[in-house]
């Protein structure tokens, strides 16, 4: 999937769908570039903003964890990289994390044989 196409707020909920997985995510309905997180509690539904792509203590043991790179690759620029040979490159550097971290997903719950040819 190209994630450069999508908004920061998708971004954010498809994160949240993989770091915060007991929480239901939405678009945050007063800033579109962050997720809103909710979860019933006794009976009632409670919320809390969740900004991976703008606070970095939310990104950061991700990076840490799964050994994503970050280094400058302009004045302006960053590129996040993974041993494995996964990059991107944007203006936000905890953005090109989340891309980083996404394609990792990504490719961890493809099927070793994904063409559907038996090999036997």
């Amino acid at each position: 999937m190209d994630y450069s196409k999508l908004s920061d707020g998708e971004i954010s909920i498809r994160l949240a769908y993989f770091l915060k997985p007991k929480y239901s995510a939405t678009i945050h309905p007063y800033d579109q570039a962050a997720a809103q997180l909710s979860w019933n509690w006794f009976n009632t539904v409670q919320t809390t903003g969740y900004f991976p792509l703008r606070r970095a203590e939310e990104l950061f043991p991700v990076m840490k964890k799964h050994r994503i790179g970050l280094n400058p690759s302009g004045k302006t620029v960053w590129q996040a990289s993974h041993e494995s040979g996964i990059s991107a490159t944007h203006r936000n550097p905890l953005r090109a994390v989340a891309i980083v971290y996404l394609l990792l997903q990504e490719s961890a719950n493809v099927p070793a044989n994904s063409t559907g040819s038996d090999l036997r």
